[in-house]
């Protein structure tokens, strides 16, 4: 009986270190997905830096309370994650990050420079690289 319990108990746990290694790794693909993002070509000239220099650091909001990136940046200067919408300061708001297989896209929009966007990653050697990326104003 007791070596049954135990048995049960040793199977539990390795559920549960299975489901944080896994959480983890996904927490690892986003950053670095985030990161290729805010990085994008094409997205380099909506952040008009020198003449706005109020949109450095960058912020972002993605309301995934799960999510940690303390290595994210952006102009030399760590990113900052805000926790809600505010028309008072710009930012770019994540709406969904989506992993299928090897493949993975981001959703997000830069409402202070009237774009939304789209960019699709694909996994080749266990390293996350940007295959397309669109943007449409809004």
């Amino acid at each position: 009986m007791k070596v049954w319990l135990a048995t049960i108990i040793l199977v539990l746990l390795t559920g549960c270190v299975n489901a944080e290694t896994k959480s983890a790794t996904i927490n690892i693909d986003k950053c670095e997905l985030l990161q290729l993002t805010i990085n994008s070509l094409k997205l380099q000239s909506y952040f008009h830096i020198k003449n706005k220099p109020e949109r450095k650091p960058l912020k972002l909001l993605f309301l995934d309370e799960k999510l940690m990136c303390q290595s994210l940046k952006k102009f030399d200067e760590n990113v900052i994650f805000i926790k809600k919408e505010n028309n008072n300061i710009p930012y770019i708001k994540i709406h969904k990050i989506n992993f299928n297989n090897d493949i993975a896209t981001i959703e997000f929009e830069y409402k202070v420079e009237g774009i939304k966007g789209i960019a699709t990653f694909k996994r080749e050697q266990k390293k996350w690289i940007i295959v397309s990326e669109k943007i449409v104003e809004i």
